[in-house]
């Protein structure tokens, strides 16, 4: 019994919390509900048949025959009844009195009218008509009238149809967008800005920037990877960055890691990518994530080519994973390149030595001994790391590699 109380109190707790934000919407063609709810405040819509609001947004101009449209807040109602012939009639309340259709109930009307246009209310039509009228610029300015998330779906599907934006008004779109608290919608939205679009270097900041905004990992992940193409700017790959190393996510993060590898910039390990790519890979947590970037990086090519500084930077990715399996992939990896110069060679044979197995050490020096240089220096840097094997057949055959 007292758990059935606790449960109810919490109930009651959790509704009163969640309350200011209860939004229905229930509707089929030409009828529906739309009933929004908080402490001490409640607009309700109600409508049944085909509506027409007049051009001025100050009347009804049409409803269906035995139709009706209703829209009360808190103790105020309007509601308006179509009869058979077509003919409109009103009920108005305004909290205290019924209010006869003269100036003062019209005024009343227009008021009512105003608030259901904040809610989305009468969208696709008024959409039209002040496109028609003012254009891209106006229907822009007439968004951020509208408070209700949903309504503003037709004017911003009109505007997204639109294939004349300025660069400006893409901005004020943006801006816009990133004003909804309804993620997929963003996500949505986002999804229909064009890789010509976002060629514009002011549009693509703010586009990004935007998806910067958006709470699930996944949903920028998604729109960063197909937005990502060559045309990616030194500028832009460094925010698209930074907008990655926050998603809290390893797996996303490597998804657009990889898709970013991808580019013709990449690929040739151009510095200006390749460098923050690589620390952007390197701040990654499971290790074995960073060992499959790192070695996608390095190619399977055995004549791939390193340039010293991103052979220093993938040594100490390396050298930080924690993981000596994986440390030891990546270093195997990195012995066939043909680039390496002997300061290389010495600092891989230092690497040896710091993985914690002695078979892994032995392996590694082993798979060194054939293909480095054999100079005095480099001789005696692979003695110097054998000597970290503790096992004595493991260390003897590792020292025979050399003999």
């Amino acid at each position: 019994m007292k758990l059935t109380f606790f449960l109810v109190g919490l109930f009651l707790i959790l509704l009163r919390i969640c309350l200011p934000n209860v939004r229905l919407w229930h509707h089929r063609a030409d009828e529906g509900n739309m009933i929004m709810s908080g402490d001490n405040f409640r607009e309700e819509i109600h409508w049944s048949g085909k509506y027409r609001l007049a051009d001025d947004d100050r009347s009804i101009a049409e409803i269906s025959p035995g139709g009706y449209l209703k829209f009360r807040v808190n103790d105020t109602t309007m509601k308006a009844e179509s009869d058979l012939q077509g003919r409109i009639s009103y009920k108005l309340y305004n909290g205290s009195e019924d209010l006869p259709l003269n100036d003062s109930g019209r005024s009343f009307i227009a008021a009512q009218l105003q608030k259901m246009i904040r809610l989305g209310f009468f969208g696709a039509q008024r959409a039209e008509r002040i496109y028609r009228q003012g254009g891209v610029s106006a229907v822009l300015a007439e968004l951020s009238r509208i408070k209700m998330e949903g309504g503003r779906d037709a004017y911003l599907r009109l505007v997204m149809r639109s294939d004349s934006l300025t660069t400006d008004q893409q901005i004020a779109l943006l801006r816009l967008i990133d004003n909804s608290g309804d993620m997929a919608v963003r996500q949505h939205l986002l999804e229909q800005f064009s890789p010509v679009q976002l060629r514009d270097s002011a549009v693509a900041h703010e586009w990004l920037t935007v998806v910067g905004h958006l709470d699930a990992a996944y949903m920028k992940k998604d729109l960063l990877r197909n937005r990502i193409d060559s045309n990616l700017t030194v500028d832009r790959f460094d925010t698209v960055l930074a907008i990655v190393s926050r998603f809290e996510s390893d797996v996303d993060e490597q998804d657009v890691y990889i898709s970013l590898m991808n580019l013709p910039q990449m690929q040739m390990r151009e510095p200006a990518y390749a460098v923050p790519w690589l620390a952007a890979v390197g701040r990654l947590d499971p290790s074995y994530m960073k060992k499959d970037l790192l070695l996608r990086f390095i190619g399977k090519d055995p004549g791939a080519v390193l340039a010293p500084a991103l052979f220093d930077t993938v040594l100490g990715i390396t050298r930080r994973f924690g993981s000596g399996e994986d440390e030891q992939e990546v270093y195997k990896r990195m012995v066939d390149l043909r680039s390496n110069t002997a300061e290389e060679w010495v600092r891989l044979i230092q690497a040896s030595a710091g993985l914690d197995a002695d078979y892994m050490k032995g392996d590694l020096l082993r798979t060194i001994a054939p293909r480095m240089p054999w100079t005095d220096s480099l001789r005696a840097a692979y003695r110097t790391a054998a000597k970290s094997i503790r096992g004595d057949d493991e260390y003897g055959r590792t020292m025979r590699a050399v003999n």
